[in-house]
């Protein structure tokens, strides 16, 4: 598998599952994210010490790749579910789509022959299309939509807005323009191998080059956080120095388990399961600003300090965002996640006009407010950087490619997408296109 930019093979976990496809509705999932064979009371031997699901992924004496799995390489054997031509799965992470349970369970390969089973897009990307409207979509007159929210500016007693724009959902995938591990077949990635920006500031190199897997980033045995993310991730270092977080790591919390017999919604699709996802296979919004759903917060002018932006804050979940937290706190979480390969990009709100001690890294965009996963996908995109400044942008070490950096709005739209530098964008309470 390809070299890319921040996950490779942890040493002590083999690649995710491939099983019949009923397992992910036979397997009771015990914790959190762990669900289908990713159940980490089973697969530890604390609920049992009878089941079969290490059968499912390994082999004893017999294994045709490393870490005794059955398949070639644990990529392979990940893929072999959460391929495009997989068995056992809802999610399709090579294509970018969530199926339904139905699809699950017809006996045949979950492909897009058969669009009715296509729930919705991942809200990760795809390794090798994504279907994220990256051009925006627009109004009759070609405008982009944006989507107002109210802000209650305390020093000026009056209203003021804060907006974003709605990055929609493409009807069938293209190909991706990056990617954080580039599979065989992604024409479009240019691979760097570089783990950009880790290391402590000050540091001489802009980041090792390092190798990336699945198991890098995710536990397939299961382990109860959010998308069964490793506290630690562990990229295979090929050159250079890697810099690992301090033990314990970071933990992202997950949601509760879903009911009995339905199915965690991982599309862009507000909807916390699948069986509260409409028909639309093109619903939903990849710009999520201040949590892991996006929507129009309404102002209250009873409490309009609620929140700083005005947002009076939810009692409940926003769709996968851990009940009992705040959209802060996940926030933090991802972006303290994130920051456990690219340890030099977390900054305060002050990071924009203070400088650090780093000479590349001197300036840098606040994530205290705006977390990664605002504008950037976790495994890739399909954005275009056909603009002239945009086209070949310089990587922090200077060399130069037209890598769309897992961004979800083609050229430098992003900056658009949260700032009015104009100071001309009204608020009006609903969607909004000046």
């Amino acid at each position: 598998m390809g070299r890319a930019f921040g996950i490779g093979p942890r040493a002590t976990v083999a690649a995710a599952t491939a099983i019949l496809a009923a397992w992910l509705f036979v397997v009771v999932p015990s914790t959190a994210a762990d669900g289908g064979p990713h159940d980490a009371a089973a697969n530890s031997g604390i609920s049992t010490l009878a089941a079969d699901s290490c059968a499912g992924c390994h082999r004893a004496h017999t294994a045709p790749g490393e870490m005794l799995v059955a398949a070639p390489s644990p990529d392979e054997l990940c893929l072999s579910c959460h391929g495009s031509a997989g068995l056992g799965a809802t999610t399709d992470v090579t294509l970018g789509i969530q199926f339904r349970a139905a699809g699950s369970l017809s006996g045949t390969p979950q492909d897009e022959t058969d669009p009715t089973a296509v729930a919705g897009a991942l809200r990760g990307g795809g390794f090798l299309s994504a279907r994220i409207g990256s051009g925006s979509d627009a109004d009759a007159a070609n405008r982009p939509i944006r989507i107002s929210y109210p802000r209650w500016d305390a020093t000026a007693g009056r209203l003021i807005t804060w907006f974003s724009t709605k990055v929609p959902v493409l009807p069938a995938g293209q190909d991706v323009t990056s990617a954080h591990l580039a599979l065989p077949g992604a024409v479009a990635v240019t691979p760097t191998g570089t783990a950009w920006g880790n290391g402590p500031l000050g540091s001489a190199s802009t980041g090792p080059v390092v190798e990336l897997r699945c198991a890098s980033c995710h536990n397939p045995h299961g382990n109860g956080r959010y998308r069964i993310l490793n506290p630690i991730p562990a990229p295979d270092v090929i050159s250079g120095t890697f810099t690992e977080v301090a033990s314990p790591g970071v933990s992202v919390t997950d949601a509760t388990q879903p009911p009995a017999g339905e199915i965690r919604n991982y599309t862009v699709i507000e909807a916390p399961v699948l069986g509260d996802v409409g028909s639309d296979p093109t619903a939903g919004d990849y710009w999520r600003t201040y949590r892991p759903w996006d929507g129009v917060p309404t102002y209250d002018p009873i409490d309009p300090l609620a929140d700083s932006h005005g947002i009076v804050p939810a009692t409940g979940s926003f769709g996968d965002q851990p009940a009992g937290t705040t959209g802060a706190t996940w926030r933090t979480q991802m972006t303290a996640w994130c920051a456990a390969c690219h340890t030099r990009y977390p900054a305060p709100g002050s990071a924009a006009t203070t400088p650090s001690i780093d000479a590349v890294y001197t300036y840098r965009h606040q994530t205290n407010q705006t977390a990664c996963t605002v504008c950037h996908v976790a495994h890739g995109s399909n954005a275009e950087m056909p603009g002239t400044i945009t086209g070949d942008f310089p990587y922090p070490d200077g060399t130069t490619a037209a890598s769309s950096r897992l961004l979800k709005i083609n050229n430098r739209g992003t900056c658009q997408a949260c700032h009015d530098p104009t100071g001309t964008i009204p608020y009006t309470g609903v969607v909004d296109n000046p």
